[in-house]
Parts: structure tokens; sequence; C-alpha cells
């Protein structure tokens, strides 16, 4: 017999849908820079650059504290305050079972019982 498992996709977030409660991750940042070195008086435009990257898979999850367009303030499972800026941070809503996972104080609190799952598939088709 083989146990069903569904399967989340974090979201992309608009900055006006984030909301306090949802558990979110930053998945990519923007970093603006000069076009061109500062010491260049070419007299040039002084446009800016852009350099978008991923962010590390170890930089989140976190659940939204408060909300105050373009900041959101955060926190990770341990506890300890980050601020968000939606401005050069792309944001994507994780499913509420994977950020009560991470938040959970015992970990293994959060295994579920596949004994007791095992029992109640049988008692469901008849086989006990």
């Amino acid at each position: 017999m083989t146990e069903t498992y569904t399967i989340s996709t974090a979201r992309v977030l608009a900055p006006e849908d984030i909301a306090p409660g949802q558990f979110v991750a930053p998945l990519h940042k923007i970093h603006e820079y000069p076009a061109r070195p500062p010491c260049d008086e070419s007299g040039g435009s002084r446009d800016l650059g852009t350099l978008r990257w991923r962010v590390l898979a170890s930089d989140g999850p976190y659940r939204v504290l408060e909300v105050c367009l373009p900041l959101v303030l955060v926190e990770d499972p341990d506890g300890m305050h980050e601020q968000l800026d939606t401005r050069d941070t792309t944001i994507a809503r994780l499913s509420d079972a994977y950020g009560e996972r991470a938040f959970a104080k015992d970990p293994q609190s959060a295994e579920p019982d596949f004994e007791a799952l095992r029992a109640r598939v049988l008692t469901q088709i008849g086989a006990r």
C-alpha cells in the first residue's frame, strides 16, 4: 500500500498581498550599482545597473509579524526578527503545513504518526 502526499508550491506575493501570520521566504534580491565606475570622469550618464540573484535556501522561512509597506517585519523559527524590503526582495508565500513544520518547537511533534495513519486507512478499506 502506498501513501499519498501532496506537494505544495511557494507562490510569489505582491507586496499588498502580504499579511501578518503568513509563512514566507525571500526568493530573489535586487542590487543596484552605478553603471560606470565612480572614477570615470567622462561625464556619462548616471544610470544604474541591476543585479538579481537567488536568495540562499537558509534565508527563511519566516512568519510575517507586521506589514508597513514597503517593509515587512518577520521572525524566524528561532524567534529572531528581521526586516524585508519589498522594493528589492521577491517574497513568496509558503504553505501553512510547511511553515508549521519549520516553526515546530519539538521536531518530533511535527512528524506524522504513520502507524495511526495505517490503522485508519486499513479500517476505512475494511481490512481490519
